[in-house]
């Protein structure tokens, strides 16, 4: 194996443990700031249109600018809370990214809650009322269970968001599967392109080999590299000439 595949594999534990991390806690900051607003919201005509109106501005925003834009804020915070209490904080790292990803993870949930709040039956809510209960229990016990299909169609596509944004993090000193991204793009270390001549190599022998009689994996590739690359339509442009390598 490549020296640069065996080095990303080696890291690869630690980034992808801060990729699931930051995903999930900026995930769950972000529905339990929603969801509650969505709830006043969908009761408030007035406040359903500016909320929904500051989250699709923030969307407006490219990821990695809106990630870039918390260092300058959280770095005057940070200055201020050390002159006043004596005491500051990172700019950099985990906080910038966690903040930036919840309010890039609002829309979707804020939106399809509101949606499936106000898209209810009136008469289901009399029905509601006509049995006694309260409007919590009406939200708690009707609403809620109806919209949930809705509500749960918002978190999908945040966690989509999410965990694509993520990978951008990186630039504000968060570990993330971004690293490799930009530590590719510094480096020209091309760890996926360095591999593509011995995946096609393999692919031109188990064409030669393989695929008169002998099992997948018998041309002393291994199992895992050959079954993406070794079909007859993969393998029509190599039949007729040997790799250059």
């Amino acid at each position: 194996m490549n020296a640069n595949l065996r080095e990303a594999i080696a890291v690869l534990p630690e980034y992808l443990s801060q990729h699931v991390l930051l995903s999930i806690a900026a995930l769950a900051l972000g529905v339990a700031i929603s969801l509650p607003l969505a709830v006043v919201a969908a009761r408030m005509r007035m406040l359903r249109g500016a909320v929904l109106g500051f989250a699709g501005l923030i969307q407006t925003i490219p990821a990695l600018a809106l990630l870039a834009l918390f260092y300058p804020i959280l770095l005057a915070l940070s200055l201020l809370s050390e002159s006043v209490f004596g005491f500051g904080f990172r700019a950099l790292g985990f906080l910038p990214a966690l903040l930036a990803l919840t309010l890039y993870s609002m829309l979707p949930v804020l939106r399809n809650t509101i949606t499936a709040l106000i898209g209810i039956d009136p008469a289901i809510r009399m029905a509601a009322q006509g049995v006694g209960m309260t409007p919590r229990q009406s939200l708690w016990l009707v609403e809620l269970p109806l919209a949930a299909p809705v509500i749960m169609a918002g978190i999908r596509t945040a966690t989509v968001w999410v965990i694509g944004a993520a990978t951008l993090s990186t630039p504000i000193g968060q570990t993330s599967l971004g690293n490799y991204i930009f530590t590719g793009l510094q480096t020209e270390n091309w760890v996926l392109r360095a591999q593509l001549p011995w995946w096609r190599t393999g692919c031109w022998r188990w064409r030669r080999t393989g695929s008169r009689g002998a099992r997948p994996g018998a041309c002393g590739w291994p199992r895992w590299v050959l079954p993406p690359c070794c079909s007859p339509a993969c393998c029509r442009d190599w039949e007729n000439r040997k790799p250059a390598w």
